[in-house]
């Protein structure tokens, strides 16, 4: 939520909150009004905090004043500038002051004529400039088949500063377990805390056996905030100089990374990370309001991996096992876009690619391109292809460029949201090579960049200067680029942020019908905590407590199953409880429970071993036991 305070010391009231969106492709345009009362007779100096995702674009400010008296001595002024450590999610909680009984159901159903790709183009507004061109974007959604890599290294470096003490410690423990049960059999893993030292668990990477786990998770039951500041740059050379020893048999190294804070050097971590890309895969998460955006993002898209934010610390579990699911994907090779833009059937031969470089791509995750063309008196026809190979076979996915759109249905102007956001991923490349090499000309065409695009960088700022005298109800408005500073002095902020979606696809689905009611939030952790190094759930008081099942249940297995494994019936259980009641969290468990499945699968045949799970669902959802 946005605050206003006064000198950082205490919070105006919120009085009043109005939200508008515009949805144009997977891309919104959202205007938010924030009204605050300054109730007392003091010429207050006050800050606007105002968090953004990482991938938003702010464009407009407006500051309004409403005062009693018509007129002020002195002069205010406005500055907008952006913040390396800016947060990176909005947050609002809404509630119902009074009852309400929901009295009517409400269904509805949405289908895609091709779910897998989506196009939109924005025509040029102008002229000269940056908007005088046509902007197309594209995002695809790839799915396809792939096992699990076992030839890989997994290296989850944990932020153990100060700053993580109390809850984010403890999530980043109960994460570490989560993780440590689903690595895959084969792999190599290795945990490292950081703090203003460094220190790894073992020597180097080490086998995933049991007697390593073991070793594993009482790190984790000890895992504390106890490492002093934040220094990443000796963590990161360290782990990188510690020599890959399966490299000659084509193993890759992933790498994990988890901050709540940030640093100055980003520069050369960054480049420190782009030098090792090729043999390590860098994925990072920023956990809390602290976590620097410029760190996260920037480590993540040099090491050709994801980057999360988790505002709610709560939430770091899933994050930390999506990141794993795309570590354990094999890398694409052969990765390309490629545009076929005609006018009339005369081919566009003139396309400016954004990004340069294709962004990495993994399955059920969306990809964004965009591309810059001339402008024509005919519209723009075509296609744009993705095209990557994987497992050695080659797949494409093609989205048609649709007819072009320049007016919000909504009546409103046009906000140029997708030459906006198209902008911002510009800025972003000349950032990350102005990091590597620090000259004139590249901060020149950052600022240049910024000023046509009205798109806020590193390097340039909007102020806005109210006139000594002013009516009652003045009004100060600032076109201003992209992105928000931490601290903005303003009554409230009326803006557009662009967010690209970072939607994904569950692929598993349950082939039981019945989706329980969701049980407490901690019985994921609890089950993990009870599964065998093999996989398997072997019977016992905790496990029926877990699953909120008696005992006896879970030691009765069924007649046509006697004589069986005697963990097979409790392992079925526990797969049939995550499917029926923790569908909504699946990417927590899913790689746990794929663990399971592969014991199944060697200890009975496949066809069977379905027959005792569906078994085991119809137990579960006829449990009387309440969840």
């Amino acid at each position: 939520m946005p605050t206003c305070n006064v000198c950082g010391i205490e919070s105006l009231p919120l009085k009043d909150i109005a939200v508008e969106v515009n949805i144009n492709n997977f891309f919104a345009d959202v205007s938010s009004k924030y009204s605050y009362e300054n109730s007392s007779d003091e010429l207050l100096e006050s800050s606007f905090v105002f968090p953004i995702e990482s991938g938003g674009v702010v464009h407009e400010f407006e500051a309004q004043f409403i005062y009693d008296e018509a007129s002020e001595k002195n002069r205010t002024v406005f500055i907008l500038l952006e913040d390396e450590e800016m947060t990176d999610v909005f947050s609002m909680k809404v509630v119902l002051l009074s009852h309400f009984d929901f009295t009517e159901d409400f269904q509805m159903e949405i289908t895609y004529d091709n779910a897998g790709t989506f196009s939109a183009v924005e025509c040029s507004s102008e002229e000269n400039g940056f908007f005088s061109s046509d902007c197309v974007i594209a995002n695809f959604l790839p799915q396809f088949p792939f096992s699990y890599q076992s030839n890989v290294e997994i290296i989850f470096i944990i932020d153990r500063s100060g700053s993580m003490d109390g809850d984010p410690i403890q999530q980043a423990a109960q994460s570490l377990l989560l993780l440590l049960k689903s690595l895959p059999a084969g792999c190599r893993f290795q945990v490292v805390g950081f703090g203003s030292t460094y220190k790894m668990l073992f020597s180097e990477p080490q086998d995933n056996t049991e007697e390593n786990v073991s070793k594993a998770l009482e790190y984790q039951h000890n895992l504390g905030a106890d490492m002093g500041g934040t220094e990443v740059l000796p963590v990161l050379t360290a782990v990188y100089a510690s020599k890959m020893v399966g490299s000659a048999d084509r193993w890759r190294r992933e790498i994990i990374f988890l901050t709540d804070g940030g640093v100055v050097n980003h520069a050369e971590i960054i480049a420190l990370v782009a030098e090792n890309a090729a043999t390590s895969r860098l994925s990072a998460i920023g956990l809390g309001q602290g976590a620097s955006t410029a760190l996260v993002s920037g480590i993540a898209r040099a090491g050709n991996g994801r980057a999360l934010f988790v505002r709610d610390e709560k939430n770091l579990r899933e994050a930390i096992l999506d990141v794993l699911n795309c570590c354990l994907q094999p890398w694409l090779t052969d990765v390309a876009i490629k545009w076929r833009l005609t006018r009339s059937g005369v081919p566009v031969t003139s396309v400016l690619h954004v990004p340069s470089q294709v962004p990495p791509v993994f399955t059920h995750t969306f990809t964004t391109v965009a591309a810059l063309v001339p402008p024509g008196n005919d519209p723009l026809e075509g296609e744009v292809t993705l095209s990557f190979k994987v497992a050695g076979k080659t797949m494409t996915l093609t989205a048609a460029i649709p007819p072009p759109s320049s007016v919000v249905e909504t009546g409103f102007p046009s906000r140029r949201l997708l030459h906006r956001y198209t902008a911002s991923l510009q800025i972003t490349e000349l950032i990350d090579r102005y990091s590597g090499s620090g000259s004139d000309e590249d901060r020149a065409s950052i600022v240049d960049l910024s000023l046509a695009a009205g798109i806020i960088s590193p390097f340039t700022a909007f102020i806005g200067l109210r006139p000594k005298q002013l009516q009652s109800r003045g009004k100060i408005s600032v076109k201003i680029p992209l992105g928000v500073r931490k601290h903005i002095s303003m009554d409230y902020l009326d803006g557009v942020a662009l967010y690209p979606s970072q939607g994904r696809s569950l692929s598993l689905q349950p082939r039981f019908d019945t989706v329980l009611e969701e049980p407490e939030n901690d019985v994921i952790f609890s089950i993990a905590e009870l599964q065998l190094f093999s996989g398997a759930w072997a019977s016992t008081h905790k496990l029926a407590k877990a699953l909120s099942l008696p005992p006896a249940k879970i030691d009765s297995t069924p007649p046509q199953f006697a004589g069986l494994h005697e963990d097979i019936w409790t392992t079925a259980l526990v797969l049939a409880f995550l499917r029926l009641k923790l569908i909504k969290r699946q990417t927590e468990w899913q790689l746990m429970a794929k663990k399971a499945r592969d014991w199944l699968f060697q200890v009975m045949d496949e066809t069977a071993a379905n027959q005792v799970v569906e078994a085991a669902c119809q137990a579960i959802a006829g449990a009387t036991q309440p969840i």
